[in-house]
């Protein structure tokens, strides 16, 4: 799966977005072919300008993606793809990323079904990136590969789930600026869970659920900055609902707690509480607030600590002023923080929006926003403001 050189990224990505942009480019073609599939394309393209603490710089970005399925009683198939190029500031322009996910699913039964899923991606860093050590130049593509596969059975108001997966995360070796190679192997992980959750039909509008998870985490090398394998079990118990209420309110939300425990003992064991929401009110027949909260964790980009945790909450607001155009305003708190210091980073951002939709195929939008990052060493103020095109056909 390694892929050692930029060139080799690069003509990785040139070919798979060729082949993504064919898709989507040529959707008439490809739906005389797949008549029994539902096939949509759409290519976003939108440029701009971002200011981060008084640097200007300029941004293009071309974002193709696809979405292929089919359905019948006991089978559905999906495959989906997307795909970003893009030229910031003095940066020629390149395949910045790539992902592609595939899922079949099977009804068993009249109560019973499975689902196997499995999902690629590869990411070019950019250079401008906040967690970047100082003295690389290039950081190296990273590759994600994941396996899922679920078997979900419903008896009567009680439904229970139950998946297991194995993952892939890969780094490859960045450039440093005197021009050497530095490894990052000891960022390429192999990770396994096994999980289940059960739901309980409380009302014909509220359904109650308890969750948990198990996971292995093995590292290729010792970490260069902890001296220590980060090698772990994790475990995370969560307890939430999910409501629908007349198709005005719906979503989810939850409350749990994590534990990860080294096999090195000079590690501390992680442990926080875990937030999650997703939920999506319709206020009126033309407004919208959707609220979003997620708490995950990852490897720690900082010397000395072995994860970092990070909690999001954001909320948008959306208004349909008239049959064609549409506004949008969002707030967002963000908080990194670690279990063994007292060291965090918080972000906080806010934006807005507008969106005409011209017709069915074709729509134009203009955004703005402002960040403030502020870490122990520096804070990054960044005003952003772009606009672009959708192209999209179903």
């Amino acid at each position: 799966m390694a892929i050692n050189s930029k060139a080799g990224y690069q003509r990785l990505i040139a070919a798979s977005t060729l082949c993504l942009g064919a898709s989507v480019c040529a959707p008439v073609f490809a739906q005389d072919i797949l008549h029994d599939w539902d096939l949509s394309s759409e290519v976003t393209l939108r440029g701009g300008f971002e200011n981060v603490n008084g640097e200007n710089s300029h941004f293009v970005i071309a974002a193709p993606q696809f979405s292929l399925q089919r359905q019948n009683d006991d089978l559905s198939i999906s495959l989906s793809g997307n795909a970003e190029l893009d030229q910031v500031g003095g940066d020629q322009f390149s395949a910045r990323s790539l992902g592609t996910q595939a899922t079949v699913g099977l009804r068993l039964n009249q109560h019973a079904a499975a689902e196997l899923g499995i999902s690629y991606g590869i990411t070019q860093p950019r250079s401008s990136d906040p967690d970047l050590p100082t003295d690389v130049k290039v950081a190296g593509h990273e590759q994600q590969f994941g396996l899922v596969a679920q078997y979900s059975h419903q008896f009567s108001k009680t439904a229970m789930q139950l998946r297991g997966s194995v993952g892939r995360s890969q780094t490859a070796n960045s450039l440093l600026n005197d021009n050497s190679y530095q490894s990052n192997a000891d960022q390429n992980a192999w990770t396994y869970g096994i999980g289940g959750r059960i739901s309980r039909e409380l009302t014909p509008t509220i359904q109650a659920f308890v969750d948990a998870q198990l996971s292995r985490s093995r590292f290729d090398a010792t970490s260069t900055t902890l001296g220590a394998s980060r090698n772990s079990w994790t475990y995370e118990a969560e307890i939430g609902a999910e409501v629908s209420f007349d198709q005005r309110l719906q979503g989810t939300a939850s409350l749990g707690y994590l534990r990860q425990s080294f096999d090195d003992t000079s590690l501390d064991a992680l442990q926080t509480f875990t937030y999650g929401a997703n939920l999506d009110w319709q206020t009126s027949d033309t407004s919208q607030v959707v609220l979003a909260v997620d708490t995950n964790i990852s490897p720690s980009p900082s010397s000395g600590e072995a994860m970092r945790i990070v909690d999001t909450g954001r909320l948008t607001f959306n208004q349909q002023i008239n049959s064609s155009l549409q506004g949008s305003v969002f707030g967002e708190l963000q908080r990194e923080h670690y279990q063994t210091s007292t060291d965090e980073i918080k972000t906080t951002r806010a934006g807005l929006g507008l969106q005409y939709q011209a017709n069915k195929q074709l729509s134009a939008f203009a955004n703005y926003s402002f960040s403030l990052r502020e870490a122990p060493t520096d804070v990054r103020r960044t005003h952003l403001i772009e606009a672009g095109l959708r192209f999209n056909r179903q």
